[in-house]
């Protein structure tokens, strides 16, 4: 596109001034006048009939799913793959709460009482249950004559699929050597910094709702609570104000949406509720835990044959969107490589944990976890050194469809490759006398989510499309309003940036809106690192409009015929001497105050456009994790991280950097510190901040991005998503090096998180 003025720039993020300066306007913040508190009585149990609820509180009511049955409809499954079981999932418990922190009733308060009175008036609901046994491990779960989460539907293994091709029994038959592993990935809680909450506020006048939430996709929730609520649209209004974070845990449809939407309307007064830390790690959706039963074939000139996985997916109690990560996982198995025969059994099962649902990567770390600790042991079993195994085995052509369907569009995999070995050749970190140890691993994410195709051979109802509204305004500002719902990925920078650009006009007379579905486009929200890929495009069509509007108007204005003129960096020039003849701003000027003809001309500069992507973009790379592992505590300490990344073309390579740092931190507290677990007696691990640990600057290093960036073949700018690309790679590549650290033990370090207690029980002295 030749040179750019804002496009490649990395300008400050605009958002966060207001953030740092306090004024942005989180849910907590919100005052809406009258608002009644509620709380959640949630079940303490994993498993239980509900016998009866007694209620000695004063001063506040309880309602429980009786009260709301005639009038609410059961949650609908976002996500339900072709031939899946989807249970009856209602607002609140009925007679069977089936994870402990589902909630059972809400208690709202009187117009005199504060949060603190409500939690101790919580205490004086009682709840009478029947124990039943609790299922919370998923292969036991599978079991056919194990006790059944949803008795409706006969079964805890709600759905089961294969994909692949080729004959993996016969090239697992005649392989070299055949390496198998039974590998597990825990689940994880999102942590992001704000909670979730939820107010809700009906106008009787108007029939209207209006409900705040901390919501990724404001559109989308408006639309299930019409389903729901059995109201039209058009009578409900969601709006996202400023969320803290949300790693996909906010792309979802929560119980708790449905609840206080439905007391709005009940009790004709705003009802609002934001959940504790520890309420919001019990009942918000987690990444859902995997294990695998793995194994690959190779021969003797390196190259893999086969691959073959049985995969059992903890779904939790089920929720709108539990299936997905597990079958983006199925998909995901094969990585970069070209391997010629695959065949993926996957198994999504129901326990008694929290649902599973969308969490930053989506499935795909799990799978290069899989895959690359069985690429890295197979290569150090030939003698091989990692990279070089890699090298034999990486897509070279491109597009390339894998045997399980994923189609890898563009990249550079054996540059990669190349720019890492000038990199760790004249790496030697230095050592406190722990076993240092090098770690290998590719980490790829499929972005730009996505066409409505690829939606529907998922089973979402999510689609990939979104929309965007352009406005030139009187003063030549632009207002911009989007369907895409940021929380905190910098979305209102890159899109002025964009915008700015196509204009020819300066960054700060771009304003951009989001988050109402009062005012913004119909679109699905913020989610699948789609938002640059998606959000541009749609702003693309946008700007041509606007574009041809302005030439329009300066032809009637200039009294020049249309075809002379042209419209170039925020102007309207002559076609033949190139000369400047109106900017933009003088255009809207004149043109709000001109008088509308029947053509069109003189009718406001604006245009709306929707926007579907032609594909998937693939972005990620080759880490490389260097180690230190203490034998004395067995505690491994990150020397050195580097990633070779490919990010396509970058709008602003500032934010890029922080959603690919922001991703490895993440991945590094997959493999060293986060699981939420549970005790053999079923006791949560996980209750709060204290408990499950995240990684701070103590466990993170100074990660060395190094770019080996194609743009995509796919959009107009060559953008592809990259905010979730670098989480998906540190599990593989922290456990290969703490793997390499032991002398190349495998075996005892098929489970991450890879703790100190771990890595010291298997260090060859102790094992020997």
């Amino acid at each position: 596109m030749g040179a750019h003025k804002y496009i490649g720039v990395p300008l400050p993020r605009r958002e966060d001034m207001r953030v740092l300066l306090g004024g942005a306007t989180y849910l907590a913040d919100l005052r809406v006048p009258g608002a009644l508190d509620c709380v959640f009585v949630r079940s303490q149990h994993h498993h239980a009939r509900i016998r009866g609820v007694s209620d000695s509180s004063e001063g506040v009511r309880l309602f429980l799913w009786e009260d709301m049955k005639n009038e609410v409809g059961s949650l609908p499954a976002i996500t339900r793959p072709k031939g899946s079981l989807f249970p009856n999932v209602s607002a609140l418990a009925s007679s069977k709460v089936r994870f402990a922190g589902e909630p059972v009733g809400v208690v709202v308060c009187g117009d005199s009482f504060n949060r603190y009175r409500l939690q101790d008036e919580l205490e004086r609901v009682e709840v009478e249950y029947e124990p039943l046994d609790a299922l919370l491990d998923v292969e036991s779960a599978s079991k056919e004559k194990s006790t059944l989460i949803y008795e409706e539907l006969g079964t805890n293994t709600l759905y089961t699929s294969v994909v692949g091709d080729g004959d993996v029994e016969g090239a697992l038959t005649t392989s070299d050597m055949v390496f198998s592993r039974r590998l597990v990935f825990p689940a994880n809680y999102g942590s992001a910094l704000e909670p979730r909450g939820v107010v809700a506020k009906y106008d009787e006048s108007s029939d209207t709702l209006t409900l705040w939430s901390t919501t990724q996709w404001p559109h989308f929730v408006r639309t299930l609570l019409s389903e729901v609520l059995g109201r039209p649209e058009s009578k409900i209004r969601v709006i996202a104000p400023d969320v803290g974070g949300g790693f996909g845990n906010k792309q979802d449809f929560y119980r708790e949406e449905v609840v206080l939407a439905w007391l709005a309307i009940k009790l004709r007064a705003p009802v609002r509720w934001v959940a504790t830390r520890s309420e919001d790690m019990h009942s918000t959706v987690q990444s859902g835990l995997q294990v695998h039963y793995a194994e690959i074939g190779v021969n003797r000139a390196g190259r893999i044959v086969a691959l073959r996985d049985r995969v059992y997916a903890d779904l939790g109690s089920v929720g709108p969107m539990s299936f997905g990560p597990s079958v983006i996982t199925q998909l995901s198995l094969t990585g970069p490589y070209d391997i010629g025969a695959v065949r993926v059994e996957l198994n999504c099962v129901a326990t008694n944990k929290p649902p599973t649902g969308a969490y930053r990567g989506y499935g795909q770390q799990q799978a290069a976890y899989v895959l690359e600790r069985l690429v890295e042991e197979a290569a150090r079993s030939l003698g091989l050194h990692p990279l070089e195994f890699r090298k034999r085995n990486v897509v070279t052509r491109f597009p390339y469809t894998t045997k399980t369907g994923r189609v890898l569009e563009c990249g550079d995999y054996t540059g990669m490759i190349r720019t890492c070995e000038e990199l760790i050749g004249s790496l030697h970190p230095s050592s406190q006398g722990g076993r240092v140890g090098f770690g290998f691993a590719f980490g790829f994410e499929s972005g730009g989510i996505g066409p409505v195709c690829i939606q529907d051979s998922v089973g979402a109802r999510h689609k990939g499309f979104d929309s965007v509204r352009l406005r030139v305004e009187a003063d030549g500002s632009v207002s911009l309003f989007t369907g895409l719902s940021p929380h905190g990925q910098g979305l209102e920078t890159t899109l002025s940036q964009v915008c700015a650009e196509l204009l020819g006009v300066d960054v700060d007379k771009v304003m951009v809106y989001h988050g109402d579905t009062l005012s913004s486009p119909y679109g699905f929200g913020t989610w699948g690192s789609r938002s640059a890929v998606v959000g541009a495009g749609a702003l693309m069509m946008c700007v041509e409009e606007v574009k041809q509007k302005v030439l329009r108007f300066a032809s009637r204005a200039l009294g020049i015929e249309l075809d002379q003129l042209e419209y170039s960096d925020g102007w309207v020039t002559s076609r033949d001497s190139g000369a400047k003849l109106l900017s933009l701003a003088e255009v809207a000027r004149l043109n709000y105050q001109s008088s509308t003809r029947q053509d069109g001309v003189g009718s406001s500069l604006e245009a709306e456009a929707v926007y579907e992507p032609k594909g998937l973009t693939i972005s990620g790379g080759l880490h490389v994790a260097v180690v230190e592992l203490d034998p004395d505590t067995g505690f491994v300490r990150l020397l050195k991280y580097i990633l070779i990344h490919d990010s396509g073309r970058m709008i602003n390579p500032m934010i890029v950097e922080g959603q690919i740092l922001g991703g490895l931190a993440q991945g590094v507290g997959e493999a060293l510190l986060e699981e939420y677990g549970y005790t053999n007696q079923g006791v949560s691990l996980s209750s709060n901040l204290m408990d499950y640990a995240l990684p701070t600057a103590m466990e993170t290093p100074s990660f060395d991005v190094h770019h080996l960036d194609t743009p995509s073949n796919l959009n107009a700018l060559g953008l592809k998503g990259v905010g979730e690309s670098g989480i998906v790679g540190p599990a593989a590549a922290i456990a290969n090096a703490v793997s390499d650290a032991l002398g190349g033990r495998f075996s005892g370090l098929e489970r991450v998180p890879l703790k100190p207690e771990t890595a010291w029980i298997h260090q060859p002295s102790t094992v020997e």
